[in-house]
C-alpha cells in the first residue's frame, strides 16, 4: 500500500551486486495524484510498457525504468547503499544462485504505506534439436545420410538428413525434436535515440558451447507509421566498415516484415530460424524504411567504445567500428558508432535437455541453378572520345554481376565501382566512357555470383585498346592572301596515317569541288583561288578509326589598286575583279567606253567579298579595244582598266 504511488522507488540487487532500477517515480513523471498503492504490479524483462502508461493501482505488467542518473525534480535511483548500476536485465544472470533483495524508498515526506509480499519468477527454458524419425524412408525416398547422397536412410535416428532433388521440391517428414523452447530477450534499453538512418549495424556474439537460434529481432523506429523492416546477417564480426549489404559480400536477409512503427522498441521481425554457432560471432544488420522510401531506424549517437549486453551468455556487442548506420540496402553504411536500440530473441540448442516428439514439419528445398556464361565478352578497341563496352550473356539463378580490372596484365584483379569513365558495373554490361589512354591494355572479367548456395564464375579475360585522337596540323603554301591570278595549297600532316580528309571552310564540310577550289577535296593537300576565301580546317579520321579536327588557317584577299580582267584578250566575255584599300566589299559598278571615247555600258553590282566576280558580255561588240571604268555606288572613278576583243 501507498498513499502516493509517484513517489515510489524500487530496484532489484541480483547476488553478483548489480542493482536494476524497476521504477522511477512512474517512469520520472510523479504520478497523477493520491493512490492506494501497488496491487499484482509485475515488471518483466519480456515487457515493452512503461509504467507511465498504467494507472492505480497499476495491476499490468511493465518494463524497467531502468534509470541510472537522477531527474533533476526527483530523487536518487535507489536507496541509501542500493543505487542503480545497471540499465540491462541481462546484467543481473551471471550467478544465479544467491540472495535476490528488493529496495524501496519514498522520495518525499508525507507519505506512508508498506509492502505486504514480493516474488521473483526465473523462465529458465532451452532445449536442443533432437534425433529423430525421418519419413518417408526406405528405398526411393530421396533422402540420405551422407552429403554425397550415396548412403541410404532407412528411418535410424538422425539429426539431419541429405537430399539432392533435381527441381526445387516440398518433403513431408516426421522428427523427433524437442519442443519450442522457451525464448530469451536480450534487450539493449539505456540507449537513448537521438537520430534515424535506413541501416544500423551490431554483432551477436555465442559464448555457449552449443549453437542458439536467432527467433526474432526487435527494433524502434523514429517516426510513428508504417514501415519495411528487413534483418540481415554475415556468419563473421562486424570489425570495421560492413561493407554493401550483398550475397557477394557474405550478407544474407534472414528475415522481413511489414510493421506500423511506435517510435518505442517493438516487436520487428519473428520467426526466423537463424543458428550461431557454438562460440561464435555473427554480424547483424537491421533496416527500417518507410513506405515513402524515408529512413525510419532510430538509434543512438554513442561514445567510442565497445558496449556489451549479455543474457543466457549470449552477448549484444555495439560500439566504435562496430555499430555502424546508413544508407539502404545494398549501400554500405559509414556512421560509427552508433548505439542499436533493440533486442533480440532466440533459444539455446543445449541438446541435452529435452526428448519431446513434434508432429510432421514440411520442409521445402529450393534448388538454384548454377550460373553458366553462354557468351564471353570481347576484346574492345575505342577512341578516347568514344564509348565501348564489354557484354556477357549467362543462365541460372539471379546472377549477381560485378566486373573487375586488371592494371597490371592479369596479375591481379579488383572490382569496379560506377563512376568516373565506367557505369553499369554490377550489371552483364560494363560501359566505359571516354577512357584515357592510360587505360590501354587494361584486362576486364566480370565474376557472376549464383544464388546461394552456388559459387561464382569469372568471364574470359578481355583487353581493352585505347587509341588516342590524331594530331593533325594544317598550313598554307605560299600565300594566305591572294587577288586574281593566285593560287595556293593547303598541306596537312596527321598522326597517325590519316585514312579520310574532310575540308572545312568556315565550318561547313566541303563535299563536292566548289567555287574557289581547285582540287584535293578529299586528300590532305588543297589547292585554291581567289574564291575561295574563308577560315579553313581539316577533320581527319585515321586508320584506327579516330577522328580530330587540325588548327585554322585563314584565305584572304590581298589588297590592290590594280584592275584584274581576265581573260584578256578575250571574245567579248570577262571577268573583272578589284579590290580597294578600302570599302572593298561595297556594292559597286563599271562602265565600258569604246576606242571613240563612247560609253557603250553601265553596270551594277551587289558584291560580297573581296575580289568577287563581276561579269561582263560584250559579244554583240566587234572586235577593238574597250576601257573598263570601275565606279562606286556614286559613281565616282575608283580605276580604269583596258581589254581587248579579238573575233
Amino acid at each position: 500500500t501507498h498513499t502516493w504511488d509517484g513517489d515510489v522507488v524500487f530496484v532489484l540487487k541480483a547476488p553478483n551486486g548489480k542493482i536494476l532500477n524497476l521504477d522511477y517515480f512512474i517512469s520520472g513523471t510523479g504520478g497523477t495524484g493520491a493512490t492506494t498503492g501497488f496491487n499484482n504490479t509485475r515488471f518483466s524483462s519480456a515487457s515493452s510498457t512503461a509504467m507511465s502508461t498504467g494507472v492505480n493501482p497499476y495491476g499490468g505488467t511493465y518494463k524497467a525504468d531502468a534509470q541510472m542518473v537522477p531527474i533533476a525534480g526527483f530523487g536518487a535511483t535507489g536507496p541509501t547503499g542500493n543505487l542503480a548500476n545497471t540499465a540491462l536485465w541481462s546484467d543481473l544472470y551471471s550467478t544465479p544462485n544467491g540472495n535476490w533483495s528488493l529496495g524501496c524508498y519514498d522520495g518525499f515526506g508525507g507519505d506512508f504505506g508498506s509492502i505486504t509480499a514480493w516474488s521473483l519468477t526465473f523462465d529458465y527454458l532451452y532445449g536442443p534439436p533432437a534425433a529423430g524419425i525421418w519419413t518417408p524412408n526406405g528405398a526411393g525416398n530421396g533422402l540420405y545420410t551422407d552429403p554425397a547422397a550415396t548412403l541410404l536412410y532407412n528411418g535410424a535416428p538422425a539429426n539431419q538428413v541429405y537430399t539432392r532433388p533435381a527441381a526445387t521440391n516440398t518433403y513431408s517428414v516426421t522428427v523427433s525434436t524437442p519442443v519450442t523452447p522457451a525464448t530469451f530477450t536480450n534487450g539493449t534499453s539505456g540507449f537513448t535515440p537521438g537520430n534515424a538512418n535506413y541501416t544500423i549495424s551490431f554483432n551477436v556474439r555465442n559464448n555457449n558451447a552449443f549453437p542458439i537460434t536467432l527467433t526474432g529481432v526487435d527494433g524502434q523506429t523514429f517516426f510513428a507509421g508504417a514501415a519495411n523492416v528487413q534483418a540481415w546477417y554475415k556468419a563473421s564480426a562486424i570489425n570495421g566498415p560492413p561493407g554493401a549489404y550483398t550475397n557477394a559480400n557474405g550478407w544474407f536477409q534472414f528475415g522481413a516484415a511489414a510493421i506500423t512503427g511506435t517510435t518505442a522498441v517493438q516487436t520487428f521481425v519473428t520467426g526466423t530460424t537463424l543458428v550461431i554457432p557454438a562460440n561464435s560471432t555473427y554480424g547483424i544488420m537491421l533496416q527500417a524504411a518507410d513506405g515513402a522510401g524515408g529512413f525510419d531506424l532510430a538509434y543512438a549517437t554513442i561514445a567510442a567504445g565497445t558496449y556489451t549486453f549479455t543474457q543466457g551468455n549470449v552477448d549484444i556487442v555495439t560500439g566504435t567500428n562496430i555499430g555502424y548506420g546508413g544508407v539502404a540496402i545494398p549501400g554500405a553504411p559509414t556512421f560509427t558508432p552508433r548505439g542499436f536500440q533493440g533486442n533480440i530473441r532466440y533459444t539455446l540448442n543445449d541438446p541435452s535437455l529435452f526428448s519431446c516428439t513434434s508432429g510432421p514439419r514440411t520442409v521445402l528445398v529450393t534448388v538454384n541453378t548454377p550460373v553458366t556464361i553462354t557468351a564471353q565478352p570481347v576484346n574492345a578497341v575505342v577512341c578516347t572520345d568514344k564509348v565501348t563496352s564489354f557484354s556477357i550473356a549467362v543462365t541460372g539463378t539471379s546472377p549477381n554481376y560485378q566486373w573487375q580490372e586488371s592494371t597490371n596484365g592479369g596479375n591481379s584483379f579488383a572490382s569496379i565501382t560506377n563512376g568516373g569513365v565506367y557505369s553499369g558495373a554490377t550489371t552483364n554490361t560494363l560501359t566505359i566512357t571516354n577512357p584515357p589512354t592510360s587505360m590501354n591494355g587494361y584486362i576486364y572479367r566480370c565474376a557472376v555470383a549464383g544464388a546461394p548456395p552456388c559459387g561464382t564464375v569469372f568471364s574470359a579475360q578481355r583487353t581493352l585498346t585505347v587509341n588516342p585522337l590524331p594530331t593533325v596540323t594544317i598550313s598554307a603554301s605560299p600565300y594566305r592572301a591572294l587577288f586574281p591570278g593566285l593560287r595556293t595549297t593547303l598541306s596537312s600532316t596527321s598522326t597517325p596515317v590519316a585514312a579520310t580528309y574532310t575540308w572545312l571552310r568556315n565550318g561547313a564540310a566541303l563535299i563536292t569541288t566548289s567555287l574557289g577550289i581547285v582540287s584535293g577535296i578529299n586528300t590532305g593537300s588543297l589547292v585554291v583561288d581567289v574564291d575561295g576565301f574563308g577560315d579553313y580546317r581539316l577533320r581527319v579520321t585515321d586508320v584506327n578509326g579516330c577522328t580530330n579536327t587540325s588548327n585554322t588557317i585563314t584565305i584572304s584577299d590581298s589588297t590592290s589598286g590594280r584592275v584584274f580582267i581576265y581573260p584578256n584578250p578575250n571574245s567579248g566575255q570577262f571577268q573583272v575583279r578589284y579590290n580597294p584599300t578600302h570599302n572593298n566589299v561595297t556594292p559597286r559598278g563599271i562602265n565600258v567606253w569604246n576606242s571613240r571615247g563612247r560609253r557603250i555600258l553601265t553596270q551594277n553590282y551587289p558584291l560580297g567579298q573581296p575580289y568577287a566576280r563581276m561579269n561582263v558580255n560584250l559579244t554583240n561588240m566587234g572586235s577593238g579595244v574597250y576601257w573598263i571604268e570601275v565606279v562606286d555606288v556614286n559613281g565616282d572613278r575608283l580605276a580604269v582598266g583596258r581589254v581587248e576583243i579579238l573575233r
